[in-house]
């Protein structure tokens, strides 16, 4: 609106001969505002869209395994059954079982516990697990979006900015204080016009320039935007940006302290010498399937000496595994 009358009152006296023109300057206003709009939406298409998540968890593509040779291919045609190869510091794109004998893995993402995790030859590995050792072959058992990690890239991916309370309330006040101070400038136009026009209509032009609410509209969603950048610079995981807001406000934090804040590396402080190799296989194959603290410190233990034995096992949320092999029910508590 300020650009428009500005524009028509400048070519207006342009045509009279008159050296009021401001043409350059509404040109300079038009430049800065379309370059603070280019900027915020190059953020916010950089660090909002579903392109830039998946790159940052190296889910693009995946390493199909076909007759025994690599092949790439899009993450959308990997299937349950199908083979795929990592390679160090990839994420795992979907629940898969280890095919390889033994391989370390990262559940950062998952618990955020950073120190690897050793897992045997038929465990379960969850989705956003990622390898910290060379390479291992898995084989797909659940597809990515039906798993825990696939619903939170779900959330991450539907994140918007428009459904942030803070950014709300900034749109709301900036529609308001526009209201208002189209409102003041034509008022002080109606009235200062019968004594000088044209003054009139300078002073109402400012007015609406410089009081425009670029600041406040532009402001916003720019900070929100970078306080997402630096979120993921720093390995924050944000699903909604109210969260910002709410941090300040928060007076009691839970944690889920083994390996936030205490180690998360167990180890067994009995060396479990009257253990025969044929327990210390049955231990490995009940926690095979285990994500537990406890499991990964049986199997740092006794995986240089054993394997786990070939069988069926479940774990029991609070109570410890249980598990069927060669003929016999094991339970350890």
């Amino acid at each position: 609106m300020a650009s428009l009358i500005g524009f028509i009152f400048s070519t207006v006296q342009l045509i009279r001969g008159r050296e009021d023109v401001y043409l350059d300057s509404l040109s300079g206003f038009l430049f800065l505002i379309l370059v603070a709009r280019w900027m915020q939406g190059r953020l916010q298409r950089r660090f909002l869209n579903v392109r830039e998540v998946n790159e940052s968890f190296r889910l693009q593509r995946v390493r199909k395994l076909i007759d025994g040779k690599e092949a790439w291919q899009p993450l959308e045609k990997i299937g349950q059954g199908d083979l795929i190869r990592l390679r160090s510091g990839d994420t795992l794109p979907a629940d898969g079982e280890l095919v390889s004998p033994r391989a370390y893995f990262g559940y950062a993402w998952l618990s955020g516990e950073v120190e690897p995790k050793l897992s045997f030859s038929g465990a379960m590995v969850p989705a956003g697990a990622r390898l910290e050792s060379e390479s291992a072959d898995l084989l797909v058992r659940e597809k990515l979006a039906n798993t825990e990690f696939g619903k939170i890239l779900e959330i991450v991916n539907k994140f918007s900015l428009s459904r942030n309370r803070l950014v709300s309330v900034s749109d709301l006040w900036s529609q308001r204080l526009l209201l208002t101070v189209i409102a003041v400038a034509l008022s002080f136009l109606a009235i200062y016009w019968f004594w000088f026009p044209e003054e009139a209509i300078h002073r109402s032009l400012a007015l609406l320039i410089l009081a425009c609410p670029c600041a406040m509209a532009f402001g916003v969603p720019l900070a929100m935007t970078s306080a997402l950048k630096r979120a993921k610079k720093e390995g924050i995981l944000v699903r909604d940006a109210n969260v910002f807001e709410k941090t300040k406000t928060v007076k009691t934090i839970a944690f889920d302290k083994t390996g936030t804040l205490t180690d998360s590396k167990l180890s067994l402080i009995d060396d479990c010498r009257s253990l025969s190799r044929a327990h210390k296989q049955v231990i490995l194959g009940l926690e095979n399937q285990s994500l537990h603290p406890i499991a990964f410190a049986f199997r740092e233990a006794f995986g240089v000496l054993s394997e786990p034995l070939k069988g069926f096992s479940v774990e029991v949320p609070g109570c410890g595994v249980r598990g069927y092999f060669n003929g016999h029910i094991y339970e350890l508590i």
